[in-house]
Formats: C-alpha cells, structure tokens, sequence
C-alpha cells in the first residue's frame, strides 16, 4: 500500500461502513472522542491518510499487534511534531 495515498470523505466513510452523509456529520467527533486520526492539513477538501485510517480500524477492532500500535503512535507523533515545527 502507497503510505502517501489519502482518502477523501467517502472513501472513509466506506472504510467504516457508513454513508458519507453520516461521516460528514460525524467525523469530528470521532476524531475528538475516539481518536480517529486527523484529517491532513491544507485547504480545500477534507483529506486523511489512508494508512491512519486503516490503522486505526485495526486498532478499534482490537486486532492489531502492540507492534501496529507502537507504529501508529509513532507516526501521529512525527506529525505533530511537524506540525508544530511550521
């Protein structure tokens, strides 16, 4: 899988089984109470990453390793970082 490949609002709403009506309503609280990763940075269109997502559907259907989460922690905090560095 492409790490740098990002899904829009439908393709994440797909992901979770939901309509995109649903996830659009919804989305921000799912990334403020269940830790559903950020959309990415940037104008126009909400975007994630596609490797956040399907990271964090493993890790919500309590299938992942320690290594998956160990990774996923990883990334967000590289993220942040940059973030912050700009």
């Amino acid at each position: 899988m492409d790490p740098h490949r990002v899904m829009n609002q439908r393709q994440v709403a797909a992901a979770l089984q939901r309509s995109p009506d649903w996830f659009g309503r919804h989305w921000r609280k799912l990334v403020q109470v269940h830790g559903l990763p950020a959309p990415l940075p940037g104008p126009g269109h909400k975007r994630w990453s596609s490797q956040e997502i399907n990271a964090w559907i493993s890790l919500t259907d309590n299938t992942s390793t320690d290594e998956s989460r160990r990774d996923l922690l990883a990334r967000r905090a590289s993220q942040i970082a940059m973030e912050l560095s700009q």
